[in-house]
This record gives C-alpha cells, sequence and structure tokens, in this order.
C-alpha cells in the first residue's frame, strides 16, 4: 500500500488513482480465527474470532470449525459426540478418525 501510495500518482492518470483509493478503503476484510490453547491451570480454552463479533466460546461444546464448510463440520462432530461417544477422554486414534471424519464432510460443502 504504501509503494502504490508513494508510485501510484506517478504511474496512473490522477482519476484513475483516485478511483482506486476509494475501491480500497469500500473494502471489508473478513477475517475469522479458530483459536484454541491452555490457560496456567492447564484447561483447554477453544475461541473463534471474527473481524466483526465479539469472541465466541466453544469450551462447553468442546469442538469448534471455521469456514464454509463449518456447519458440515460440527455436524458430523456433534454427530460423533452424541452416538458415537466421542468425549475429551477419547483416545487419540478414535479423535484422529472423528476429526478427519469431519474434515472431509465439511471439504464436501459448496459455498
Amino acid at each position: 500500500m504504501e509503494i502504490f501510495r508513494a508510485e501510484g500518482k506517478e504511474s496512473l492518470t490522477e482519476t484513475v488513482y483516485y478511483d482506486l483509493i476509494s475501491d480500497i478503503r469500500r473494502e471489508e476484510l473478513s477475517l475469522t480465527f479458530l483459536l484454541a490453547g491452555f490457560d496456567s491451570d492447564g484447561l483447554g480454552h477453544i475461541r473463534v474470532v471474527t473481524s466483526d463479533d465479539a469472541p465466541q466460546d466453544f469450551d462447553m461444546l468442546g469442538f469448534a470449525a471455521i469456514g464454509s464448510g463449518a456447519a458440515s463440520a460440527l455436524g458430523s462432530l456433534s454427530f460423533a459426540r452424541d452416538h458415537c461417544r466421542l468425549l475429551h477422554t477419547s483416545d487419540m486414534h478414535e479423535v484422529t478418525y472423528h476429526v478427519l471424519s469431519a474434515k472431509f464432510m465439511a471439504e464436501t460443502s459448496r459455498t
């Protein structure tokens, strides 16, 4: 952006330059982050943070997903929790299986 502001006026007409500046100002970034980590007591936490809303807490649910396939992934993980007894104490192989199932389910989502 700094280079554009410094050199744009020289390489573009004034009208084009200011039209581009206006277009850039109208753009909104839509950012979503999934944050997971542990606090000083060793307790895990999951948050989804967007550029528009307050952080969402997924600690009680125990899992979260973002992106275009989030609904499919959450549905798959919810099914695993409710019908396959997927728990936070499940072994790594079982968790990996269900997380990959949710990932593959999410990949079929159409945006």
